[in-house]
């Protein structure tokens, strides 16, 4: 018997591995990705950088923002501004305008980028386990018409911020990000310190490379996703009821699990091998999102 011939009477193995191929052939098309046709071998669910908005030319219609200075090309600069006391609402509102910039202040920014999907093949849903997103402790300010973060206690600023979804003034004339009518826990001003950020992923810092142009024109080459940009609101008296009895809990569950490792210790076992004396407490009781009576 050979391969291509097979025995007397039975259908040749080459034959059968042949049907097999074309049996199998349609199957294995499915799984190609549609980009891989056209020559083009990236992942289709890579996100692509693109500029959102460029400024256009000619002079602005309005004046700059409450605060913010000038440079010698037009573009605006806001590094410090007051923070603004809001209590939690559960009534988020506002919505994302068309353009992702006000009309009155679009002159005094250079770029805003974003992240698109071009052709997804499957959602792209990221699931943590135990680690939530990264959140980060500062404020976004402009340099030179560049959103960018500074990180709490950083004396210069940082990286592009990517995540805008619009930026305006807002009812005192400073300049503001967030959504558009929106209650104003759900905004915040460029330079105002002390609000709510959090990134993409899962605890992990990822930096994204910026748009050689916009790199360029900013003298930055990295950008930070952000997700959620707003102001951290003043504590409710829901909340730190609800904060009390957390952390009442958690120094009993504390001073139970003293108590088991020095019952062990007592009965002449090593450390190693009695249970730890403590566990990590939950970071969000002691690190609310909402601002407590006295802080």
């Amino acid at each position: 018997m050979s391969f291509w011939r097979g025995k007397s009477g039975q259908v040749p193995p080459a034959a059968l591995a042949l049907l097999a191929g074309f049996v199998a052939l349609p199957f294995l098309l499915y799984f190609i990705p549609p980009n891989w046709w056209r020559g083009d071998f990236r992942d289709p669910d890579a996100p692509v950088t693109r500029l959102q908005w460029q400024p256009q030319e000619g002079e602005p219609a309005t004046g700059p923002t409450v605060g913010m200075s000038l440079g010698e090309d037009g573009f605006g600069t806001v590094l410090d501004a007051p923070a603004l006391s809001v209590t939690r609402t559960s009534q988020r509102g506002g919505f994302v305008p068309d353009e992702p910039i006000a009309a009155d202040v679009a002159r005094f920014i250079r770029a805003i980028p974003r992240e698109v999907v071009i052709e997804p093949s499957r959602e792209r849903i990221t699931t943590c386990t135990l680690e939530g997103p990264p959140s980060y402790s500062g404020k976004v300010v402009l340099v030179d018409g560049c959103p960018r973060f500074q990180d709490a206690g950083g004396k210069t600023p940082g990286p592009l911020v990517l995540g805008i979804t619009h930026i305006h003034r807002d009812a005192q004339g400073y300049l503001a990000l967030g959504l558009l009518d929106a209650s104003p826990e759900f905004e915040i001003r460029f330079g105002e310190p002390d609000g709510i950020f959090s990134g993409v992923g899962c605890s992990k810092d990822e930096p994204v490379p910026a748009p050689p142009a916009l790199a360029k024109a900013c003298k930055v080459d990295t950008m930070r996703r952000i997700a959620v940009m707003k102001r951290k609101p003043l504590c409710s008296k829901d909340d730190v009821a609800r904060l009390a009895a957390a952390r009442t809990d958690n120094e009993a569950q504390q001073a139970r699990l003293r108590a088991f490792h020095e019952a062990c210790l007592a009965t002449g076992k090593p450390a190693q091998q009695c249970p730890p004396p403590a566990a990590p407490a939950p970071y969000d009781i002691y690190h609310p999102d909402c601002i407590l009576p006295g802080e």
